[in-house]
């Protein structure tokens, strides 16, 4: 007898779909890392940053997927990619587009509190 199955009605409720989501965290999770690198990087500061949109992104299949990502969430140190985001704010403030900065701090506030709402199985860092 075959182990693989449908077992509800949810487009990942079948042994052929049900990892699909983890991959997808894995990729945030990959480019997460890379804009945290881009942002410790003095030497690009220029005001730009991809960061926030990674994150809405992660928050958006977080939503969806609460626990795949309650499952996958502590490979992110939270708290220093919080840090790492901040201190790069702090160096381009000024490169932003004045009509733009209250906005974006704004933006950062909103994803990271976001970020820290997702509740994981393991111990928070």
């Amino acid at each position: 007898m075959s182990q693989n199955k449908v077992y509800g009605v949810l487009p990942e409720e079948n042994t052929m779909a049900d990892i699909e989501p983890g991959r997808y965290f894995n990729f945030v999770f990959e480019h997460i890392k890379e804009a945290e690198e881009h942002l410790k990087n003095g030497e690009r500061d220029n005001g730009l940053q991809f960061l926030l949109v990674n994150l809405e992104i992660l928050i958006l299949l977080s939503n969806r997927f609460p626990n795949v990502a309650a499952r996958k969430i502590h490979v992110l140190k939270r708290k220093q990619l919080k840090e790492t985001f901040e201190a790069w704010y702090e160096r381009n403030e000024k490169k932003i587009p004045a009509k733009y900065r209250e906005g974006v701090k704004e933006s950062s506030e909103r994803l990271f509190n976001a970020l820290f709402e997702i509740k994981s199985w393991f111990k928070s860092e």
